[in-house]
């Protein structure tokens, strides 16, 4: 192997495609959609379909992890992605994707697609394997016999990209009265385990900026960071982040807990939401009030 010429930016040579895309995918290092709302995928009423919003997101290819580097999606207008038929007796799961396609690499599309990878029926289904240079934006439950979906049929699994050090980031700022977080809705926080080396941790971090409980959470209660991986199959782990003092609208700015590989494996998707019970039978929501500011963080360490 010699040195690849020319270097980026050299001023006498011809820069192909992958010269720009190799800086992207190391200012960024992980695949994921830019904004929290782009290519949320949603179940419209009375068809056999999946609908994709608009939004952009970075896919890191991965055919060639020397050369490729990463891929910059633009989808500017929702698009409805037809789902196969039903079995007549066994639920599949199907997996909406978005995926570049880069002849240089592999065939002979220059594109990228949003797509489904459907499943194979079964008394108890697995999920099928995701194409080269794709980005998984949710997992679809196709049960036995089914003509439509609802969102329960639906599980969230897109990452917001980050770089190397930040794994994810999300913020609500409410004037008004909104659910900042409960087991099932709210403000939460989603990020791929990574492989840590000796010493690394993932740091969680929560900067709550005066908020309220829901009546149903009195002063003194607990607030949990509650944490779930990407199957969404229960409570994976839970715990006690603070404990308040006799205030329903207690100042306590930041509040820090951290994660290993032996909370969640490297490749996990794990997702954080807080709430003011352990239990998902039992979910109360944090309420946000006038001027809240709420921010989850998780970074490495």
């Amino acid at each position: 192997m010699a040195a690849v010429q020319p270097c980026f930016f050299l001023q006498t040579g011809s820069h192909p495609a992958q010269a720009f895309r190799r800086p992207l995918e190391a200012a960024l290092r992980y695949s994921g959609i830019v904004k929290p709302t782009d290519l949320a995928v949603t179940a419209p009423a009375g068809v056999r379909a999946v609908d994709v919003a608009a939004g952009e997101c970075i896919i890191i290819g991965t055919e060639n992890a020397l050369r490729q580097g990463a891929y910059a999606c633009l989808n500017d207008a929702t698009v409805q992605l037809a789902i196969a038929a039903a079995d007549a007796t066994n639920p599949r799961y199907d997996r909406i994707i978005a995926q570049v396609r880069d002849a240089e690499f592999s065939g002979a599309l220059n594109d990228w697609t949003l797509a489904v990878v459907a499943g194979v029926p079964a008394a108890a289904p697995a999920e099928p394997a995701l194409p080269a240079n794709a980005l998984e934006l949710a997992r679809l439950t196709v049960a036995a016999g089914a003509v439509s979906f609802t969102a329960a049929n639906l599980l969230d699994r897109r990452p917001q990209v980050r770089s190397g050090s930040l794994l994810a980031h999300n913020e609500l700022t409410a004037n008004g009265v909104s659910a900042v977080g409960d087991h099932d809705a709210g403000l939460s926080l989603s990020f791929v385990m990574p492989a840590l080396a000796a010493g690394q941790r993932v740091l969680l971090e929560c900067n709550l900026a005066y908020f309220l409980f829901a009546a149903a959470a009195a002063a003194g209660s607990t607030l949990y960071a509650i944490l779930r991986d990407g199957a969404g199959a229960g409570l994976a782990t839970s715990f006690t982040w603070h404990t308040f003092a006799g205030s329903t609208s207690p100042a306590i700015g930041w509040l820090r807990r951290t994660l290993t590989n032996a909370n969640y494996a490297a490749g996990t998707l794990v997702t954080v939401k807080l709430a003011t019970t352990s239990s998902a039978a039992q979910a109360h929501a944090v309420v946000a009030s006038a001027d809240t500011r709420v921010e989850l963080t998780a970074s490495l360490i």
